[in-house]
């Protein structure tokens, strides 16, 4: 079986000015295990990701962007294949740009080659679109099942943004629920997962998320089903 050795570049572009090509500068992520450290840039910059095989045209990516509706406008995405001789052995580099990122490049990106793939998680911060998805204007509707669990899309586009899931069902007088890594737990990748459901779990509740002066809110109302 062929393997696949992985190095991600990030490359920070600001004023068409080129700061990083240099050892102590780049930051380097050896995507050889499934765990790693995620990626804070800040919108408006520039990302370079880098996978090396063994063999030309054989490692293929996924990123945000190609989940995007055709609507969406794309920045500059760019994917360069290049051979490189290490020790007289050829190396194929494959890279994949993405200019001017956005809160919509926020998300898991993967380099992928046979059957083995390595990933890593960018994060794209903007002060003025906390969460992830745009707040729909009216409350979402959540169902759940006894004894199970539900889901608060109340992802951030910045790991360091406060989020707090209120529990708002006693008409305006808004309770924080606690988040005690059991009945909720939260991961600013996906949100708030609240589990071992009961019936009285149903109600109205909110996501609050701060980031320095900024405020943002996302509203939910959950349905607590029985379950079998």
């Amino acid at each position: 079986m062929k393997s696949i050795s992985i190095l991600v570049f990030v490359l920070v572009f600001c004023e068409g000015r080129y700061l990083g090509l240099v050892d102590d500068v780049v930051p380097k992520f050896m995507l050889h295990t499934t765990i790693h450290d995620d990626i804070v840039l800040e919108a408006g910059e520039s990302i370079q990701l880098t996978c090396s095989s063994k063999m030309p045209g054989s490692v293929s990516w996924s990123y945000p962007r190609q989940k995007q509706p055709n609507e969406v406008e794309e920045p500059t995405v760019t994917i360069l294949e290049e051979v490189v001789n290490e020790n007289g052995a050829d190396q194929y580099i494959s890279k994949l740009i993405v200019a001017n990122i956005t809160t919509n490049d926020t998300g898991l990106y993967k380099c992928s080659y046979v059957i083995s793939s390595y990933d890593v998680y960018v994060f794209v911060s903007d002060p003025t679109e906390l969460f992830q998805e745009e707040h729909a204007g009216i409350r979402q509707p959540l169902t759940g099942f006894s004894r199970s669990y539900v889901e608060f899309p109340c992802a951030v586009n910045n790991p360091n943004t406060t989020v707090e899931l209120l529990d708002d069902s006693g008409h305006g007088n808004f309770i924080p629920v606690p988040v005690d890594g059991k009945k909720c737990t939260y991961d600013p990748k996906t949100g708030f997962t609240l589990s071992k459901l009961h019936i009285r779990d149903s109600g109205a509740y909110t996501c609050k998320a701060t980031y320095g002066e900024h405020e943002e809110r996302k509203e939910f109302y959950l349905h607590v089903l029985r379950g079998n």
